[in-house]
This record gives structure tokens, C-alpha cells and sequence, in this order.
């Protein structure tokens, strides 16, 4: 008789935008769970796992819609814990801490660049944007589909790693392009 190996996970990845509408925020919690629980159910025998920086805002509410579902969440953070709370307001630091202590793993996204001269907290959440487009099967992304503001570390860049992989590795050819998406 043939063993069963442990099911590999369909792993989701999130990203949005930090500053929602106050009266968006219950058809967007509704909505990601609903889109949460089409792929559970399209997948019954798959496991799913959420990967999220936590940010504020759009992050956050995927992390909560992903408790409300029993979903297990992989926090990506862009810099050590420590360093990330010093972005986050008293309201979303709460929500933070919540999350990462329900996390099943944190750990701080490793540099996929080759990281520039004097390299900014942009830079490393680039890094952490890039580490959740490149290893999650699905991307859920709240976001007006209006270009970043030049940082090349929002949601619209994010969504671009994910779509053609526009990003260049610290060393060779980028994983994936526009050119070679299937």
C-alpha cells in the first residue's frame, strides 16, 4: 500500500493598499473571505496558507479574514520585527502584534536584489513584496490599479512582480518576464 506524503499547501499571498475607505472595509473583509473560501472549496484535499506582511490597512484585513476561515498565516515582514513596528500607528501596531503571535512562522523576507548603496526601508519592502509574489500560487491584491508613487515598493509593484516577475534577481536573469509567462 501506497503512503500519502503530507499535501503541500496552496499558498495565497496578499497585498493592498494601507489606507482603506472606513466604509469599504466590510465588503473587502466579505469579499477576500469569499475568494478565501472559493479556492478552500475548489481545493477541498489542498491545505491553504495565507503569506502577508501584515501592513495596515489591506494586509491586516486579509490576515483577519484568513482567522475568521482557520486559515494558517506565514508573515513575511519586510525588516525585523523590532524595526517594523516603528511603522505602525497605535491602532494597526495592535492589530500587528495580534497577528504575528498567531502566525504559524515570521520571519523577515531575505533580499531577492542586490541591495543598492544606501538602501532605505523602500528597498526592503521591496524585498518583502517580491518574496510574496514569487512564492504564492494566488495573489489576492486590494488595489485601485493605479501606479505606485515611484517607490517601486506598493501594491502596483507588487502585482507586477507577481504578473511578468519585474524585478531583476541580484545575479542573472529574472525568473520570470512578460516574455515567458505562460
Amino acid at each position: 500500500m501506497m503512503k500519502h506524503m503530507n499535501q503541500l499547501p496552496l499558498t495565497v499571498g496578499v497585498t493592498g493598499h494601507i489606507r482603506l475607505r472606513e466604509q469599504d472595509r466590510d465588503v473587502l473583509l466579505r469579499t477576500v473571505e469569499n475568494e478565501l473560501t472559493s479556492l478552500r472549496d475548489a481545493f477541498p484535499h489542498t491545505p491553504l496558507v495565507m503569506l502577508n506582511s501584515l501592513a495596515a490597512g489591506a494586509d491586516q484585513l486579509c490576515a483577519d479574514a484568513a482567522e475568521e476561515l482557520g486559515i494558517p498565516l506565514t508573515a513575511v515582514l519586510p525588516m525585523p520585527p523590532e524595526e517594523y513596528r516603528k511603522d505602525f500607528d497605535e491602532a494597526s501596531l495592535e492589530k500587528l502584534n495580534h497577528h504575528l503571535e498567531r502566525a504559524e512562522r515570521v520571519f523577515t523576507a531575505p533580499p531577492a536584489e542586490k541591495e543598492p548603496m544606501n538602501a532605505g526601508r523602500d528597498f526592503r519592502y521591496r524585498q518583502a513584496g517580491i518574496f510574496v509574489a514569487e512564492h504564492c500560487h494566488a495573489l489576492i491584491a486590494l488595489w485601485d490599479g493605479k501606479p505606485d508613487g515611484g517607490s517601486g515598493a506598493g501594491t502596483a509593484a507588487t502585482v507586477a512582480f507577481a504578473l511578468a516577475g519585474d524585478w531583476q534577481p541580484e545575479s542573472g536573469m529574472p525568473v520570470r518576464s512578460a516574455d515567458n509567462c505562460l
